[in-house]
């Protein structure tokens, strides 16, 4: 409206343009005071999600449930599927668990610790063979990962492969010496092939990394080394 124009209206009119004017700016104003809160909300959310889905110490279902509202914000998050898939493993959900491990894996093929985590759900299921399988490209992706050998000799064991059972723990062993869990496998492993000064070698060794391993204390009494 050129100037003239609005020379010639009534001052009435003039301050009802003003006042619509100043109307339709607060309304913008509350408008993105609302749309910026809802923004600063939903990024809170999916933080605290992030956080809660990284977090491999909580409860299983509250695992579940932030993975679960970071795969619907990022469905690309690989990571996200392997702690869901981790989480419901953890609950005997084990088909679930393979669906999206399964996910985590195609989204990135090269993602080891998705092979590793597959590999337990699939060891759960008696399905030793695929578990196998998976803890082997695991290794072959990520050589370095101790608890990944370990838990391919407990595969082996199982299979009745003890030879094999006894070389992944050894391996185990070199990278952490410190991981018990590998010890107790090797130490099943060498019982079984009938080397029990061995055996209770390495019994004794994850006893004196977890005092607390009854299992251990109970396979010495067994080879009549208990105390």
């Amino acid at each position: 409206m050129s100037r003239f124009a609005l020379s010639r209206l009534s001052t009435s009119h003039r301050h009802y343009i003003f006042i619509t004017s100043a109307a339709v700016l607060s309304v913008i104003f509350v408008v993105n005071l609302f749309v910026d809160h809802q923004a600063r909300t939903e990024r809170k959310e999916l933080s605290d999600a992030v956080a809660s889905c990284s977090d491999v110490t909580i409860p299983a279902a509250t695992a579940i449930a932030a993975c679960s509202t970071v795969i619907g914000r990022s469905p690309k998050a690989s990571w996200a599927y392997a702690n869901r898939g981790l989480a419901y493993a953890s609950s005997m959900q084990q088909d679930r668990a393979i669906a999206d491990l399964d996910m985590a894996i195609g989204i990135d093929p090269e993602y080891a610790r998705a092979y590793a985590i597959r590999a337990v759900a699939y060891g759960s299921k008696g399905d030793r063979a695929r578990a196998i399988a998976d803890y082997t490209k695991a290794i072959a992706l990520n050589p370095a990962d101790a608890l990944t050998y370990s838990n391919r000799a407990s595969a082996h064991l199982q299979n009745g492969e003890s030879e094999l059972a006894i070389a992944d723990a050894s391996r185990a062993i070199e990278i952490n010496p410190k991981l018990a869990a590998a010890y107790i496998n090797r130490a099943v492993a060498h019982e079984k092939s009938g080397d029990s000064a061995r055996a209770i070698k390495d019994y004794r060794s994850a006893i004196a990394l977890n005092p607390a391993d009854r299992s251990s204390a109970d396979a010495l009494k067994r080879l009549g080394a208990g105390g």
